[in-house]
């Protein structure tokens, strides 16, 4: 006996599984969710300038993962097996993802120099402070620092999480950052008024 085939509803599964992928992979991660995504139909390159004007070309990299449900998920738990396998196959793309956006930031900033302290450099607001002058910011409509985060491995912050007060009540680390971020926008506007001008 023959079964019937429904090779539509398929299609339909298959397309809004791969939607509900990539909000899962995007949403997932806070630091992931403020990257501009850029889709790039052809090609297997990207060329970038960094703000120093270093010509960067990264070959594009193969992110997959693959899963099997057995059928006796399927049965004991009907769709959740299968939504259950999917997050965990988000989780992985996001591993690969952070990986090789993170090597690509070490390759990048060891070319331009753009490095602070030392491997061994306690992590500390004189530290935060000379990463945040080595980096560009950008401001948003209020003349607010727009999406400015730091990223860290969850150990280190359950190190200083509750030192970080202290270092923002500190009246000399609160006049260094305010006097860097003074210098950060008029570097942003200047970016910004020469955009313009090219444009």
């Amino acid at each position: 006996m023959m079964l019937p085939d429904f090779p539509r509803v398929k299609r339909k599964i298959a397309k809004d599984l791969t939607a509900y992928l990539r909000r899962k992979v995007r949403n997932s991660d806070p630091f992931i969710r403020q990257i501009r995504v850029q889709e790039i139909h052809e090609g297997h390159r990207q060329i970038m300038r960094t703000y120093e004007g270093i010509i960067d070309e990264t070959k594009f990299h193969d992110i997959g993962s693959e899963f099997t449900v057995p059928k006796e998920e399927i049965i004991e738990e009907g769709p959740e097996a299968l939504m259950k396998h999917i997050d965990k196959l988000a989780e992985d793309i996001l591993g690969q993802q952070g990986r090789i956006m993170f090597q690509k930031m070490h390759e990048i900033t060891s070319i331009t120099g753009n490095i602070a302290g030392s491997p061994n450099t306690p992590f500390g607001p004189d530290l935060l402070l000379e990463a945040l002058s080595k980096i560009a910011v950008e401001f948003d409509e209020n003349g607010q620092p727009a999406n400015l985060m730091v990223v860290m491995h969850p150990d280190l912050w359950n190190k200083i999480k509750d030192k970080v007060p202290e270092w923002e009540a500190d009246p000399e680390f609160k006049k260094k950052y305010d006097a860097i971020i003074e210098k950060k926008k008029r570097e942003w506007l200047d970016r910004e008024n020469h955009r313009k001008l090219v444009d």
